[in-house]
C-alpha cells in the first residue's frame, strides 16, 4: 500500500484488489471491503485481472491511468488522464476521423479524479441507455511510468517517472454491453456512484435561484476548490450582502419560474449559479460591440450554471423567453427526426444563443460538463434599445 500514500485523497473510491477483492477508501486511506460485492464478482474479478496483466493491449480494460502531478492543477495534484480510446468515446467529433486528438479533447484529457469518475458513470449509448457502460475501480499494478516505455499515450511530461501510478480499470470489460443490466452489476454501479458522487449533499446546500444567491466575499474561492472536495469548500462559504439577481416580480424572474427551467434543471446544479462578467458577455456576437456599461447591466442579471453531463437543458417544443449561451464544454442538440449535432464551447456556432428559435427546434442536453448564461429577452431587449 505504499504507493497509495502518495495521494492526497481516495476517499469514496472502489478499489481491485490484487487478490481480486473489492473495496472502498474512507478519509483515512483505509480500504474497507466489501464482502457482498467481493463475492458476487469474485471469479470475475480474478479473471479480469489474469487478462489485464497478459493483455497486449492493455486499453481495452483500463480507462486510464491516476497520477501525481509535479504541474498544481486547479484541483490540486492527484490527476486522471484518459486512455485515447476512452477519451474519443467520451468526446467524439463529427465528420472523418482524425488520427491527431483535437483541442476539445486534448483540453478534456487529464481532469481530476472526482470529476472523470462522474463523467465515466454517468455516460450512456442509445443503444444501451440502461446498461453499464463503465465501472471504474482502482487498480494497484505496481507499475509506474517509467516500466511503461512502450506506451507513448503514457509519456506524461509533468510526472515523476519513478512516482506510484493507479490504473483506472472497467471492471464490467470484458461482460458484452447486452449483459450489462444485470441486477448484480447495477448493484456494483450504484455502489461505486454513490461512494464517488454525492449529489445529494451538493443539493442540500439550499439553492435559492430566483430572488437572491448569497456569495462568499471572493467567488474565486469556490471556483478553484479542488472538485475531489467540492462539498467541504461549499460547506465552509460564509455568507456575505446578498448579490441580487433579479427582482423577485421582475417580467424576467416571472418568467423564468412559470418556464420550469429551473425546475427541470436545478437537481443537476453541481454548486450555487455565480455571477456573469461582463467579459464572459462580450464573447457573445449579440453583445461584441456593446459598451463596459451595458455588458455591466447584462452582466448583473445573468448567471453562470454548471451542470454535468446528460443534463437537459431544453426542450424541442417550448416556447420561452430565455436564451442559453454556451461558455464552457459541449451541448447535444437533437432535432424531431432523431438528426442530431454537437456544438462546442469557443466555436463559431456557439458564439450564439444555443437553439434560439421559437418554438424550440431542437431539445438541448449537455454532451459534457457544461458552463452556460442565461439571458432574458427582457433584459437583451433593454441593452440593445439603451445602446
Amino acid at each position: 500500500m505504499k504507493s497509495l500514500a502518495a495521494f492526497s485523497n481516495l476517499n469514496g473510491l472502489y478499489m481491485l484488489t490484487a487478490e481480486g477483492l473489492l473495496g472502498r477508501f474512507d478519509g483515512e486511506h483505509r480500504l474497507h471491503i466489501d464482502d457482498e460485492l467481493s463475492r458476487a464478482f469474485r471469479d470475475h474479478n480474478a479473471s479480469l485481472i489474469e487478462r489485464y496483466r497478459h493483455a497486449p493491449d492493455p486499453a481495452g480494460y483500463r480507462l486510464g491511468v491516476i497520477y501525481r502531478s509535479h504541474r498544481p492543477q486547479p484541483w490540486g495534484t492527484d490527476t486522471l488522464r484518459l486512455d485515447e480510446a476512452i477519451l474519443r468515446e467520451l468526446y467524439p467529433v463529427g465528420g472523418v476521423v482524425s488520427d491527431t486528438l483535437t483541442a476539445f479533447q486534448r483540453k478534456n484529457r487529464e481532469k481530476s479524479i472526482y470529476r472523470g469518475m462522474e463523467l465515466l458513470l454517468e455516460y450512456q449509448t442509445q443503444a444501451a441507455p440502461d446498461a453499464a457502460v463503465y465501472c471504474p475501480v482502482l487498480l494497484d499494478a505496481r507499475i509506474g511510468l517509467a516500466q511503461r516505455a512502450g506506451e507513448p499515450a503514457l509519456a506524461i511530461e509533468d510526472a515523476d517517472p519513478q512516482a506510484p501510478v493507479l490504473d483506472l480499470l472497467n471492471l464490467v470489460a470484458p461482460i458484452p454491453v447486452v449483459k450489462r443490466s444485470a441486477p448484480a452489476i447495477t448493484q456494483l454501479k450504484e455502489r461505486i456512484h454513490s461512494g464517488t458522487i454525492r449529489k445529494d449533499e451538493r443539493r442540500a446546500h439550499g439553492l435559492t435561484l430566483m430572488d437572491r444567491v448569497e456569495l462568499p466575499a471572493s467567488t474565486g474561492a469556490v471556483a478553484d476548490a479542488f472538485d475531489d472536495q467540492r462539498d467541504q469548500a461549499l460547506d465552509a462559504l460564509q455568507p456575505s450582502t446578498p448579490y441580487v439577481i433579479l427582482e423577485p416580480d421582475s417580467p424576467a424572474a416571472v418568467g423564468l419560474r412559470d418556464s420550469g427551467l429551473v425546475q427541470r434543471l436545478e437537481r443537476w446544479l453541481e454548486r450555487p449559479p455565480e455571477p456573469a462578467s461582463p467579459e464572459m458577455i462580450r464573447r457573445f456576437v449579440t453583445f461584441a460591440d456593446l459598451d463596459a456599461e451595458r455588458l455591466a447591466l447584462i452582466a448583473s442579471h445573468s448567471l453562470v450554471f454548471r451542470v454535468p453531463a446528460g443534463a437537459p437543458l431544453l426542450e424541442r417544443g417550448k416556447h420561452d423567453d430565455w436564451n442559453l449561451y454556451l461558455v464552457d464544454g459541449a451541448v447535444e442538440l437533437v432535432a424531431a427526426d432523431g438528426g442530431h449535432r454537437i456544438v462546442e464551447s469557443g466555436t463559431e456556432n456557439a458564439r450564439n444563443p444555443i437553439a434560439f428559435l421559437r418554438p424550440r427546434m431542437f431539445s438541448v442536453s449537455a454532451y459534457t460538463r457544461v458552463a452556460f448564461v442565461w439571458i432574458h429577452d427582457s433584459i437583451v431587449a433593454r441593452a440593445l434599445a439603451d445602446s
